[in-house]
């Protein structure tokens, strides 16, 4: 049983997107309303980092589909349009 203090909360979860989003720590920070202290000491903690790097990997699996796909439709308006 987790203890006190060990709960993934919601705010949490902003964090992990926040981190994603914003170019530091202190950004991310401001964006989901909490200390740079804090979320540098959730940083550091085992479960916030699966779920962040989790998270990590999910966006880069997501936006290597859409280049994917936008590749292959690139590539059939180059093949369609007129050579002359």
């Amino acid at each position: 049983m987790k203890g006190h203090g060990q709960k993934f909360t919601r705010k949490m979860h902003l964090a992990v997107t926040a981190l994603l989003q914003a170019p530091t720590i202190e950004a991310a920070a401001r964006r989901c309303g909490v200390s740079t202290s804090t979320l540098s000491r959730w940083v550091k903690r085992p479960e916030f980092q699966d779920v962040y790097e989790q998270a990590r990997h999910d966006l880069v699996a997501r936006s290597l589909s859409s280049l994917q796909i936008a590749s292959i439709e690139a590539l059939e308006v180059f093949e369609a349009r007129d050579p002359f």
